[in-house]
Parts: C-alpha cells; structure tokens; sequence
C-alpha cells in the first residue's frame, strides 16, 4: 500500500476540496500595538547560505563547545564561532538534497537528505566521515549521545547508527497511517533512553543500546472520517524535563508522562504541529492557529492564553531568560512575558519566514531565518 505525506502547507489550510487541490488559507491576524518593555539587540549575523528553498523545512542549527553548525537545502553546511558567529569553515555536500536539520554530537556534524542518507563530517574542518543509506526520507536533526547516533525517517523507522564508522546498529519500526504531515518531531536522548514520536499519534521510549521498546503511550488516537480528520502526527518539539515527557500532536493533546513510574500525569485537549517548551513552572505550547498557551507543568492547567499573533504561522516558542520567544511568517520574533503572555517586544530578522525555533544559549538568542540569516541577540530592556 502507497502511503501519502501531506505537506506542511497545512499548517494555515481553513478548507481543502475532496481531492486536496484547492487550499483557502485564513489571513494572519495584523500585528497590533503593545508597551513597549523588551528588545532585542543584534550581537552579529551571518548569511549560512540559501535556507529551506520555500519548502517549510525545520533546519534547525545546532550548538555545541561554543560553535554554531548549520545546513541549507542545497547541501551547504558551515560552522561558526557562537560568540561571533565568525565562519569557521563551509562546505557544500553535492548532488543531496538536505531535509533534516543539523545534529551534533560524538565530534561529528550531521545532516539528513531527501533520499535518506545520513551523512556524518568531522566538527573540526567539515570533512566527510561517513555516510550511510537509510529507508526513508529524513525530516528531522540526527541525534547523538555515547556514540551511538539515532535518527527518525518518515516511514516510521527510527535507526540507530555507530558514530565512529556509520555501521547500523540497530532499527525500530513502528506503524504508519496512511495520511501524515511531512515532517517529524526530532528524537530525544536523555539518560540511555531515546524517545520518538510518530505519526499514528504515539511515542515510544528505545534503549539507545540496543534499540529495544522500553514502553509506549498514546498522545492522542485518531478520530473522523475522513483521512485528513484523522491526521494525529507528533511532528513538533518535544521536551523531557525533570523526568517527565512532555509532548504535543496534531488534532489531539498535550501530555505530561513520568517515563521512569511510566505514568501520565495530566492530559489536555490541545493541537499543535509547532511543539512546546518548557521552564520551571510551565508548559508552553503554539497550537495549530497559532494561539500561544502556558500550561501549569505539575497539573496541566491552564494559565494563560495569547491569541493576538492568531495564523501568522508561529514557531514552538522558546523558553529565553523569564520570557517565551516566537518567530512568524514574516520574519518578525515577539517577546512574551513567560508568567502572563502579554507580548512586550517585536523585532524583526528577516522579511521571511522563521521556520525554526529560535534557540537560546547561555544570556543569548539565536535566530535562524527561511532565507538562511543565522542572527544572535541579546535580551535588553527599554530604558
């Protein structure tokens, strides 16, 4: 049986006919007026190369031992000093198409393709180390910890590779529905355990070793009639924190899961394709019309709710100092207050799109555009 992806244009779609052709898209709510309390002052920027070529992809940087490593669809990766964002070294990989964002780890830089190769350079210089054929595309950041490099492809596999040679180690398959978004929440390794979630609405706990199911939970089981009602992928981020998973599905709930008593705590009706974050107190989620909302950590309850940036396409927010951070549609990051949600800055990037989470680092911000502008901010307030 022939399995269709459903591409993340979805992510703003009022209406689509029978046959998926025709796409009404709800206009995003205009920026309104707000106090202006907090800014955010560019400490540099660079250009990393030509970005996710329109094609919605969640090219997420990563950041390690103070070097920022970035990729772009046409295979461009490059390293950058975190402080600077100087250029430590560029390379283009020929003839693939990235799709999964980068991963580091294990000394290695690694990017995903569009025909499923996992492809490993050394952090030092960008040279290639390895390579390796997997079975499906990749839509997510490699993942890596004690050697061992995990990575979830769209036909629901999730493949765990040797760091030092690329050798495979071992390979989980889960079910797949026949309808899904494109894309795919990447993997978590905390503590031995590697997490995933899938489009069929569940997330499982790996032993990283071996590859072994420890357990499984349902986020949400699909519901409707239709195909499309029936779409319940885990494609945002997702946390562990504390001991305990929090994830987020499309057209489902937010769950927060003990993964050592094997418990869900609390439950809530919410539908998110974006994902979440979360600090000491909260939980805080984008859903699937780009309302922003805090939910207590401990309880599920709902503290807030932020509806005025209602369909600009807003990122997973970012947890940042006592603020959450999202980028939009049109390149602009807004600054909430984490304990009420009320938005106290703006600052446009780029005048396109921000596709990926911003990231913070240490007292730092950094933001990666569609277009491929990788910028560090720093939090400052209006005197």
């Amino acid at each position: 049986m022939i399995r269709y992806k459903f591409v993340i244009v979805l992510l703003s779609i009022l209406m689509l006919t029978a046959c998926g052709a025709k796409i009404l898209k709800t206009p995003p709510q205009p920026l309104t007026s707000y106090p202006l309390e907090m800014y955010l002052q560019e400490e540099g920027s660079v250009k990393t190369g030509k970005g996710d070529g329109k094609m919605y992809l969640r090219l997420q940087p990563a950041i390690t031992d103070e070097r920022v490593f970035t990729v772009d669809y046409r295979g461009v990766v490059g390293a950058y000093n975190a402080h600077s964002l100087n250029r430590l070294w560029q390379r283009r990989i020929e003839d693939v198409e990235i799709t999964g964002g980068a991963g580091a780890g294990s000394d290695l830089v690694l990017v995903g393709t569009q025909k499923g190769e996992l492809i490993a350079l050394n952090q030092a210089k960008g040279e290639e180390v390895w390579r390796i054929q997997l079975s499906g595309e990749i839509l997510s950041a490699p993942q890596s910890a004690a050697g061992i490099v995990v990575v979830l492809t769209e036909d629901s596999r999730v493949h765990g590779v040797d760091a030092s040679n690329g050798k495979s180690l071992w390979s989980y398959r889960h079910a797949a529905p026949l309808l899904q978004l494109r894309g795919s929440a990447p993997v978590i390794i905390d503590e031995g355990v590697v997490y995933a979630g899938f489009a069929n609405g569940f997330v499982v706990a790996l032993d990283l070793t071996t590859g072994e199911l420890l357990w499984q939970e349902v986020v949400s089981y699909p519901r409707g009639r239709s195909e499309i009602d029936r779409i319940v992928d885990v494609n945002g981020r997702m946390v562990v924190y504390g001991g305990v998973l929090y994830v987020v599905n499309y057209q489902g709930r937010a769950i927060a899961f003990d993964v050592h008593a094997q418990d869900l705590l609390w439950e809530k009706e919410i539908s998110s394709y974006a994902g979440l974050s979360v600090n000491q107190k909260a939980v805080f989620i984008t859903d699937d019309e780009s309302r922003i909302w805090a939910l207590d950590r401990e309880t599920g309850e709902t503290l807030w709710r932020q509806p005025d940036l209602r369909h600009r396409e807003l990122t997973a927010p970012t947890a940042y100092m006592n603020m959450i951070v999202v980028g939009d549609l049109d390149g602009f990051v807004h600054i909430l207050r984490a304990d009420t949600g009320q938005i106290v800055g703006r600052t446009q990037i780029d005048s396109k799109a921000i596709h990926t989470p911003p990231i913070a680092w240490d007292d730092s911000l950094f933001v990666l555009s569609s277009s491929g502008k990788l910028a560090r901010y720093v939090l400052v307030p209006v005197s």
